[in-house]
């Protein structure tokens, strides 16, 4: 994760407050200039320098330093001993181990401005270039008493850089808890359940596994308690009671699963934490049946019912105007999988798509009162 770190400058020379009622942006990023195509980097340290009360254009100098080797143009950013000589900012990279949200939130204690590399498809600012048209990384920065935001707007939906990725840690609300299903050959289906609370947790953990028609081929259930900062690993076949070659490794036969899910619901907790591993796929599905129903759950929010007759892998939810708790994951054949979506706009209900790379068809989001 890139931070930047003030070098011989008071500690609150990194401390950024802004938020978008009454912010005024640099000069160059005022509505009259001509700006067709947006950098990101670039603009970040701008609107960032100018905050600080500090002036960006001596930076712009890195502009001259772009070149083309006959094929291909270089990057046009900020070099970090401009900014380091100019601002006495020192920019490096941070080991992530602590939870994404968590480790932003030290930041301004520890004199440290972090950013973060986001998914560009919803992000409303970037409309006409990437937001619902292309998934392109953009760096976001949190200014100080902005993470109740950050975390309020699809904390669920970012990727932890301890999990495997396309794993994602569950409904909105379970941040710091997170179950993940991964091939271990030979040995199987591992199951790892997370606790990064300081409490201990306990609850049940429910195994599925689904093939091709639907049909379950394994159920298993297990009590877990898991202590405070620690985790437990799970093999299916102990689970089960058996070994199934879930992972289809041995390839006896017929495969036993198209895909394995696990749910942890935990004690006195509303939500629960779940992760699916599609272990056989298959992708072009011209009739994967897959269905989308939207209903409300209380007076702002709404839960979206997903459903195939065929195991999904990168299920995309699109619907402009809410922001839901999980998306681009998996899901087995007939065994819905229920999404929550957060208001954030002035519809009345969910309007929208949902598609997979397997299904060559999309969904239409279906509202019922």
């Amino acid at each position: 994760m890139p931070r930047a770190v003030a070098v011989g400058l008071p500690e609150p020379a990194l401390q950024i407050s802004a938020s978008p009622r009454g912010y005024q942006s640099h000069f160059s990023h005022a509505g009259e200039r001509i700006w067709p195509e947006t950098n990101c980097y670039l603009d970040l340290w701008i609107e960032t320098l100018h905050d600080l009360g500090l002036d960006p254009v001596p930076a712009f100098a890195c502009a001259l330093s772009a070149d083309h080797d006959g094929l291909q143009w270089t990057f046009l950013k900020q070099q970090p001993e401009d900014l380091r000589r100019l601002y006495g900012l020192e920019v490096t990279e941070e080991i992530v181990w602590l939870p994404l949200l968590e480790t932003v939130e030290s930041g301004p204690s520890r004199g440290v401005l972090n950013t973060v590399e986001v998914d560009s498809w919803w992000l409303p600012d970037t409309a006409g270039t990437a937001y619902h048209a292309d998934h392109v990384k953009k760096p976001r920065s949190f200014p100080a008493g902005s993470t109740g935001d950050f975390a309020s707007c699809g904390t669920s939906d970012c990727r932890d850089s301890r999990r495997p990725a396309g794993r994602r840690i569950g409904h909105c609300g379970s941040r710091y808890r997170a179950v993940v299903l991964s091939n271990a050959g030979l040995s199987g289906v591992r199951i790892d359940v997370y606790n990064d609370t300081p409490d201990s947790l306990a609850g049940e953990l429910v195994l599925v596994a689904t093939n091709f028609l639907g049909q379950r081929t394994v159920e298993a259930r297990r009590a877990v308690s898991i202590p405070g900062r620690s985790s437990f690993t799970f093999f299916d076949s102990s689970l089960s009671g058996a070994f199934r070659d879930l992972s289809n490794s041995f390839r006896f036969g017929k495969p036993t699963a198209d895909g394995i899910e696990a749910v942890v619901e935990f004690v006195g907790s509303p939500y629960m934490i779940r992760d699916a591993l599609i272990v056989n796929p298959r992708p072009g599905q011209a009739n994967s049946g897959i269905r989308a129903l939207a209903y409300p759950s209380d007076e702002t929010d709404w839960t979206l019912e997903i459903s195939s007759d065929v195991a999904l892998r990168y299920v995309a939810i699109d619907a402009p105007g809410w922001i839901p708790s999980d998306n681009f994951f998996h899901l087995l054949a007939a065994t819905p999988y229920s999404v929550r979506l957060q208001r954030c706009c002035d519809q009345a209900a969910p309007l929208g798509k949902v598609a997979s790379v397997d299904s060559l068809g999309t969904a239409t989001i279906t509202a019922s009162a």
